[in-house]
């Protein structure tokens, strides 16, 4: 007995006796169901869950799936044929990167059967480079509830070439780098309900990519989470090649900086419901790109569009206000051939359509067109009106400051003749800045404020004043002081200040306890300085040169005879003394 039948065999004894408890896997086939256990391989699953598929009568069966393995480490290959549906309950987790793979008929590998997950079913898979669930041969593929998820970098948690896919609840979801949680070709998708989302770093990835089959939306959410690094990569949570998106209920979801809602290529966007978000730096609800031969467009009617954009050259809107970026030329027009919509101009910010009341028409040089239905919100832009009333005055050589306003929609731009020298006007805020270089009264000064939707023109008048006459600052004032040790509090003399402007007294350099009075233009002297010299240095300033500056010098002398009454007894005393010598001497 090999070891691996010896396991086998050890396990089944527990299971029995109760010791260790695995869920098994069921099935049933044309109503039978067929239990397998966990330790079973992924080869031996395979063979009890088609046994049961091929024992369906021809043109109809079912076979459901239930229980759980969870070590999955090959890929499971079903052949479902026309009429039979695999209904899938079972909890199927593995770390191998094509989980289940799907044929339809075998010999001419065409049919119409149909794999289903339903409520309680996983199928998970965290291996790179690889499927979850992998329909090549047009099997169709249900998830109405249940989980299918990737987590590997460059995979797919669903993939179909030929065979449709309708989620109506559960979730299907992929995280890793460049990866997707639907992606097929010629194949048609329809979301109702449930949850489909990625979450991706790298060039691409996508919530849902088609590749020349039609994606519908009325239910359901869709979100992608992602940045692109560059300009090169592409992540959109719809992107469809060659196809149709119809949004009529839902929600589709962009969050991050530069991706899409929806980019759509060579392809039609039609929506009547549901919303339509981006959010993210240089993000955008639609993104279309319609190489030569241009045969395809987007239309948009009733639904909700949002997000953040990037008003680019040849950027065409919506009747929300909502940018699309279009990636070659093309010319929108309304049925009467009136051309509308053209963005010709580069810039940021948020646009909208005016569409004049009409439904507007694309046309294409291959001679195709498609009608857009009628427009449930269109909004028509607004013409700058200029709202500043008057100009303030300002004078020669002094800085001019004044910024316009306007109201209309946004761009605006400004332009301006007439202003006197010196002084120019910033053509995106509307300031007017500079230095007036000459006086006068220039009442010709013309404003103008355009944008797309047309322009304002108002004359002003600016009244500049000839330059003030300076005058350079003079100081004068006491030079020197004297005071004795133990003095007061005191002050200098008082200053005079001249000059035009009035000039600004600073002191310079001096002892703290001498400081600067601007009120009475002294020089504030506080006691307690000791015996010495001390010089302090002013100087007046008004920005015409030259500055004043003057030299203060204040001595303190030593006490010689001191002012108490016990010294002043001895004084009175050496003074009668002395007096009564000299009268004695000349008696």
């Amino acid at each position: 007995m090999t070891t691996r039948k010896f396991l086998s065999a050890l396990l089944a004894l527990f299971m029995m006796a109760g010791v260790i408890a695995v869920e098994p896997i069921t099935t049933s086939a044309a109503n039978t169901n067929i239990t397998i256990a966990q330790v079973d391989t992924v080869a031996e699953i395979q063979t009890r869950i088609q046994n049961a598929i091929d024992g369906t009568s021809s043109g109809g069966g079912t076979v459901t799936v239930a229980g759980g393995k969870t070590d999955v480490d090959d890929y499971l290959i079903l052949t479902i044929p026309n009429g039979v549906k695999v209904i899938w309950e079972a909890n199927y987790i593995g770390n191998y990167h094509n989980m289940i793979y799907l044929y339809g008929d075998t010999a001419t590998y065409d049919g119409t059967g149909t794999f289903e997950v339903a409520a309680g079913g996983m199928i998970k898979s965290q291996a790179d480079n690889g499927e979850v669930i992998d329909s090549d041969h047009t099997v169709d593929i249900i998830v109405s509830g249940g989980t299918v998820e990737t987590t590997g970098s460059n995979s797919h948690a669903i993939s179909s070439v030929g065979g449709d896919i309708t989620v109506s609840g559960g979730a299907v979801k992929a995280t890793g780098t460049n990866s997707f949680a639907v992606y097929s070709y010629k194949s048609n998708i329809t979301v109702s309900g449930g949850e489909i989302s990625a979450t991706v770093d790298g060039l691409i990835g996508a919530a849902v990519f088609s590749d020349e089959g039609d994606v519908t939306v009325s239910g359901g959410t869709l979100t992608i989470v992602g940045t692109e690094p560059d300009d090169e990569s592409e992540i959109s949570c719809i992107a469809i090649t060659d196809g149709k998106v119809t949004i009529n209920g839902g929600t589709v979801n962009a969050t991050g900086d530069g991706i899409g809602a929806i980019y759509a290529f060579r392809s039609t966007v039609i929506i009547t419901g549901g919303s339509v978000k981006a959010i993210g730096t240089d993000s955008y609800a639609i993104g279309i790109g319609a190489p030569a031969p241009y045969y395809s467009i987007a239309a948009y009617l009733a639904g909700t569009c949002e997000g953040n954009f990037n008003v680019v050259e040849n950027a065409y809107l919506d009747g929300e206000g909502i940018i699309i970026e279009v990636d070659t030329l093309l010319v929108p027009q309304t049925r009467d051939g009136t051309n509308v919509g053209l963005i010709t101009k580069a810039g940021t910010g948020t646009a909208v359509w005016d569409c004049s009341g009409a439904a507007p028409m694309i046309s294409f040089s291959s001679g195709q067109s498609i009608e857009w239905g009628e427009y449930a919100d269109a909004v028509t832009p607004v013409a700058p009106a200029i709202s500043t009333t008057s100009l303030p005055s300002g004078s020669v050589g002094m800085a001019y400051n004044q910024i316009l306003a306007a109201t209309g929609d946004a761009p605006i731009t400004w332009g301006a003749t007439g202003l006197p020298g010196g002084l120019s006007i910033n053509a995106l805020t509307g300031a007017i800045t500079g230095t007036p270089t000459a006086a006068g009264t220039f009442a010709s000064a013309q404003i103008t404020a355009s944008n797309d939707a047309g322009s304002d023109t108002k004359t002003f008048s600016i009244v500049i004043a000839a330059a003030p006459v300076t005058v350079a600052p003079s100081l004068t004032g006491s030079t020197e002081m004297k005071l004795l040790q133990r003095y007061a509090a005191t002050s200098s003399g008082t200053y005079t200040v001249t000059g035009t402007p009035v000039p600004t007294v600073t002191k310079q350099s001096g002892p703290a306890q001498i400081t600067w009075n601007d009120t009475t233009k002294k020089l504030d002297i506080s006691a307690g300085l000791a015996e010495g010299e001390y010089t302090v240095q002013l100087k007046a300033s008004n920005g015409t040169a030259p500055d004043a500056t003057m030299t203060f010098k204040l001595t303190v002398a030593k006490t010689v005879f001191s002012t108490n009454y016990e010294s002043s007894f001895w004084n009175w005393l050496l003074f009668f003394l002395g007096f009564g010598f000299i009268w004695m001497w000349f008696v």
